[in-house]
């Protein structure tokens, strides 16, 4: 196999992993589970939807892994020598690493938390709703962290498409505006929040994946 075989066969391969991990992407982000409740109640609450949290928010921590990887494709069409690709690519991976960070608080530390305080038998709500409440501020605030990355990254990445392919770009940087907005806290990224960030990257992250397989990226000079 010769080198421009190998390199139209890689961004087959991310081309079609970008595609499936954007469109699973939302589709587990609407069987994210969510609990309320205040007290006793969101301790039971939490602790009772525990497995499920874990499993949801471990597929999408696998998902993520999957759509960097597949960003890798589009990188190496853009050209990892290119500065503006390169950092795209750094600010998208340091993104995923911050919400993998949100993940972990959501999907794992919030069920074993309620676990332990159901074990040790804590109703005092103002304590309850406290710890509660820092946990959410850290997952948060982990999540503003990373679409701030994933923001920054698809604003540049879209800077450097401009001249290869204008309506990519375009939508690129209409995607980076409500990103960075919930970076900026201008809405608050809670599950619904959140969730309109996916589909709105996804629908970019798809029609990356759908130009790489067909070859509408034109290659560096």
């Amino acid at each position: 196999m010769d080198i421009d075989t190998q390199a139209a066969s890689d961004r087959r391969v991310c081309g079609w992993t970008l595609i499936v991990a954007a469109g699973v992407s939302v589709a587990g982000m609407l069987h994210h589970p969510s609990a309320g409740g205040h007290g006793v109640a969101a301790v039971q609450n939490i602790a009772g939807i525990g497995a499920a949290a874990s499993a949801v928010h471990g597929f999408l921590m696998v998902v993520l892994g999957a759509i960097v990887f597949g960003f890798t494709g589009l990188t190496a069409r853009l050209g990892w020598n290119t500065p503006t690709a390169r950092a795209a690519f750094v600010a998208y991976a340091a993104g995923a690493m911050a919400m993998l960070g949100a993940a972990v608080i959501n999907g794992f530390v919030m069920a074993r938390v309620a676990h332990g305080l159901l074990k040790r038998g804590v109703t005092d709500p103002a304590l309850i709703d406290a710890l509660f409440s820092a946990l959410s501020a850290l997952a948060e605030t982990w999540a503003q962290v990373g679409v701030g990355g994933q923001g920054i990254a698809i604003a540049l990445w879209s800077t450097a498409l401009v001249r290869r392919n204008l309506p990519l770009a375009l939508l690129g940087a209409a995607v980076a505006v409500p990103t960075l907005a919930g970076m900026a806290g201008v809405f608050a990224l809670d599950v619904h929040g959140y969730l309109g960030v996916v589909i709105a990257q996804a629908l970019w992250t798809i029609a990356i994946g759908f130009a790489l397989l067909t070859d509408r990226l034109p290659a560096p000079r």
